[in-house]
């Protein structure tokens, strides 16, 4: 067996959430002398040490996440949760990508809906705090700006959520779990664009309109695209291009 196999038997053994005693024979036997199978129970604490570290870097990420849901609740979702999401990077922070999404789509907490939203909150705001500097971009805009796209910083992500959560999220920020009241959760959709501010995350809420033009201008479309494909006015676009490079979202 090459050691390219070795290598993918091993991490689908780690990320088997209970693996059979086949599995664990195989394992043992890349590793270990058969007269001395696993003495001290070593693949055991191996695999304990794995999840006690992508759940303890979630915790970091989703903090208002793991209140809403309870300690137990979130690392039960967490386990179940990286057992089908392994890790492909060495780095710890880029781990949890996909967990509002995986959220969502529990039968188990649909009445707690709002809580997948939040999640998709917590996971921008922390791309936000680990994005790269980058300098605004504060000169006249461009002749050609129909056709010339703005960069926005890397840091800049529009989210669209399907309850209001961004008072929740600000109270919980500044008083903690008291300054949680179930009836901020409003079935209402809201557009937010999360954002550094020199190192610091910001949310900022936002019409749909403008929501729909920011993200547009993300991916890359001229404002006559957007103009044609939304429907949107000259006078229209032209507000978000000046709201954006006013916030600061616009990479010199």
């Amino acid at each position: 067996m090459s050691l390219d196999q070795i290598q993918k038997r091993f991490i689908e053994f780690l990320y088997t959430s209970r693996p059979l005693e086949a599995q664990k024979d195989l394992v043992r036997s890349f590793f270990l002398d058969p007269q001395y199978p696993d003495p001290h129970n070593g693949l055991k604490v191996y695999r304990g040490n794995l999840v006690f570290g992508l759940i303890g870097a979630m915790k970091e990420t989703y903090v208002f996440t793991r209140v809403l849901l309870g300690e137990n609740n979130f690392n039960f979702f967490c386990r179940d949760f990286l057992y089908q999401n392994p890790s492909h990077n060495t780095d710890l922070i880029q781990y949890g990508a996909g967990f509002s999404e995986f959220l969502a789509d529990r039968e188990e907490i649909q009445h707690l809906a709002f809580i997948a939203d939040v999640a998709r909150l917590e996971w921008a705001l922390e791309r936000a705090f680990y994005s790269k500097p980058e300098d605004s971009f504060f000169g006249e805009m461009p002749e050609n700006w129909r056709e010339m796209p703005p960069r926005f910083k890397s840091s800049v992500h529009r989210i669209q959520t399907q309850y209001k959560i961004q008072e929740a999220w600000l109270n919980f920020t500044e008083k903690g779990e008291e300054g949680i009241r179930a009836e901020m959760f409003k079935k209402e959709p809201e557009y937010l664009v999360v954002w550094s501010d020199e190192g610091s995350p910001r949310v900022t809420p936002v019409s749909q309109s403008l929501a729909v033009s920011i993200e547009g201008m993300i991916q890359g479309k001229t404002v006559s695209a957007l103009m044609q494909s939304e429907r949107l006015s000259k006078e229209n676009v032209l507000d978000v291009y000046c709201f954006a490079l006013h916030q600061g979202w616009i990479a010199r």
